[in-house]
């Protein structure tokens, strides 16, 4: 969700009532994002009931990873947009990954 705060609002309040929202919502737990790029609004992330496996050969067959930019391009997954995440690895050397 994107929320549009009243003028004088502050992205902080929201943060600090996170466990309350999700607690109306009926879920474990929401994310508030208070910058989100390019947008005057803040997000609020909801846990998605059904989870989706994004396979490796999904990210690799999209036309950014095909074109790459950079040197080293490098499949992340998938912003809540559905939008491939990539990195070019020369420009992080020392990135650390992990995961299941």
């Amino acid at each position: 969700f994107e929320l549009d705060l009243a003028p004088g609002v502050k992205a902080s309040k929201v943060t600090n009532i996170s466990r309350d929202l999700a607690r109306s919502m009926s879920m474990a737990s929401v994310r508030v994002v208070e910058v989100i790029p390019g947008k005057p609004y803040i997000g609020i992330e909801v846990p998605n009931s059904s989870r989706e496996m994004v396979r490796l050969t999904e990210l690799l067959e999209t036309p950014a990873y095909r074109d790459p930019n950079g040197l080293i391009s490098m499949a992340m997954g998938k912003d809540i947009s559905g939008n491939p995440v990539l990195t070019d690895l020369a420009k992080a050397p020392h990135m650390l990954v992990a995961g299941t």
